[in-house]
């Protein structure tokens, strides 16, 4: 049996922590996490979440090599600035396609017209996002050059899921191959919420921004607090890849990245420290975190990204003390966004899901407060006071020329850490660590049925509406492929559950009998598992 000793003493990394193992779990974890999120593209009527056909409209040219396109100015309007690129006519279609329908909870999107391609060929259609950095639209885009119409929009659809369950799947295989692995992937499974795959599955730069600053959180978080369960150079190169990822999203993504830094570096040991910075084990992250924050940064500087923001200016809200109250009025709204809501972020599951998902997210942790140990504790409380105060202070500046305009999405990067910082807090406490991780039993199944009961909601309100019971129904509209995509996703859910589960149950035996080793007890190995050295 072989062993990595990390801080705290010896932890097991035999079959755990094979490669193969990991490996595979990698694997199926973004298969399965691919499979729910696509199920969404198809149950989601086409352009029917918040900016979709600009965000369309910029993959589509940005798949053709245009990533700036023409700024043309709007005085007076909701946009300022936007951009005019040249794509497929047809494609300027997309924005009123949705309007018969998205206001309204009891219209079927039947009403709204086909998207087909009409065979005009280029022409100028125009976008408010087309400042945006490139990167996400690059991938997602390339679908749109061998599919037109409706084909082409649910086809970028699917390459995002693709894309976002990759790094979704990256965070929970980093959380899998850390210490107490039960406790730390069920908090991770917990983080993703109904939220976040549901942009996954959608055409907005946001997912690629939520995915990868989940993975970044569940790189580095176990590293920082126990480098010596880990291979630190590849660990830290891999982390600050996804941060750099993140870091060229969107235009905000760079404060985002910042804060996920300064909280990383709150709750890092000093072994940590001496680890890192010893035979320039350093030097391949700060090379890759210098490259990426160049890139960044150029395209925030020379393209200016954010003079294309839109909004409705409000003279009263010049007075910061009334920006600040109104910012704080609308934080139940903030918290919402990122739990459950979607659609043009109207459709709002019923309260028992959001209630429930945000009591089990707050009762993790108030536990890390309670249970976490010096840094930790204070890692948790910094990351909780700065997802608040994100909204807030982010707003204030320019509320007076843009309004309130703050979406619970933009802040996800940054607050989608809190379940994985305060499940370590939890574990630090050695008392606590075993029942952290045996409440995986019911903090999995749990986080799946929210996610079924999310989705079921969403589809019901397209198929029938929100006001039709259920057995005075008729479906007015279904999704492409029909009942595929619910049976796929409740599927996937039961599937992803399923693996969970016996993934983590071999890994706490595995911990438990190696802990009885250490003991003087006896411990019988694991069936099929050779008996080698210790290292």
């Amino acid at each position: 049996m072989r062993t990595d000793v990390g801080l705290t003493g010896a932890t097991v990394s035999g079959p755990s922590r094979s490669r193969r193992g990991l490996v595979r779990f990698f694997v199926v974890t973004w298969l399965l996490l691919s499979v729910a999120m696509a199920s969404w593209s198809l149950a989601t009527p086409l352009f029917a979440s918040p900016d979709e056909s600009a965000q369309v409209v910029k993959a589509v040219a940005v798949a053709r090599g245009e990533l700036t396109g023409r700024t043309i100015e709007t005085p007076g309007g909701y946009f300022q600035l936007i951009t005019g690129v040249d794509v497929p006519a047809y494609y300027g279609q997309a924005q009123p396609n949705p309007d018969c329908f998205i206001y309204d909870l009891n219209e079927p999107p039947d009403c709204a017209p086909p998207f087909v391609a009409d065979g005009a060929g280029d022409g100028e259609v125009r976008t408010w996002i087309g400042r945006y950095p490139p990167l996400y639209y690059a991938v997602v885009g390339l679908p749109s050059l061998l599919a037109d119409g409706e084909a082409a929009v649910l086809s970028m659809r699917v390459a995002s899921a693709v894309l976002c369950a990759a790094f979704y799947a990256v965070g929970l295989t980093a959380l899998r191959a850390s210490r107490h692995a039960p406790a730390m992937v069920a908090a991770g499974w917990l983080a993703i919420t109904p939220t976040a795959l549901f942009f996954g599955g959608m055409v907005n730069s946001s997912a690629l921004e939520i995915a990868a600053g989940f993975a970044t959180w569940c790189l580095l978080v176990p590293l920082v607090r126990d480098p010596g369960g880990h291979d630190v150079r590849r660990r830290l190169a891999a982390g600050t890849v996804t941060a750099v990822v993140l870091l060229n999203t969107r235009p905000g993504s760079g404060l985002l990245a910042l804060l996920i830094a300064l909280c990383l570096v709150l709750i890092a040991t000093r072994e940590f420290w001496r680890v890192a910075l010893s035979d320039r084990r350093w030097l391949p992250a700060t090379c890759i975190a210098a490259l990426g924050a160049v890139v960044a940064g150029t395209w925030l500087l020379v393209v200016e990204p954010t003079e294309s923001l839109g909004g409705v200016p409000d003279p009263r809200l010049s007075s910061a003390r009334l920006a600040v109250e109104g910012a704080l009025d609308m934080t139940g709204r903030y918290v919402r966004e990122q739990l459950a809501v979607f659609g043009w972020l109207n459709v709002i599951p019923p309260p028992v899901v959001l209630w429930s998902l945000g009591l089990t997210v707050a009762a993790v942790v108030v536990a890390g407060l309670a249970f976490g140990r010096g840094r930790l504790r204070w890692g948790v409380a910094a990351l909780l006071v700065l997802s608040f105060a994100l909204p807030i202070v982010s707003q204030v500046p320019s509320a007076a020329e843009l309004g309130l305009i703050w979406q619970g999405r933009y802040g996800l990067p940054l607050s989608i850490g809190l379940p994985v910082v305060a499940m370590a807090a939890i574990c630090s406490r050695e008392s606590a660590a075993p029942a952290a991780g045996r409440a995986r039993w019911l903090l999995i199944p749990f986080v799946a049925a929210v996610h079924v009961a999310s989705f079921g909601w969403s589809l019901w309100r397209y198929t029938y509406g929100l006001d039709i019971r259920p057995f005075d129904a008729s479906a007015e509209w279904a999704p492409p492929g029909g009942w595929l995509s619910p049976l796929a996703f409740v599927a996937a859910s039961g599937c992803l559950t399923v693996f969970l589960l016996a993934q983590l149950h071999g890994v706490a035996r595995a911990q438990h009998r190696d802990d009885g080793v250490r003991s003087g007890e006896p411990a019988d190995p694991l069936p099929g598992e050779p008996v080698g050295e210790v290292r």
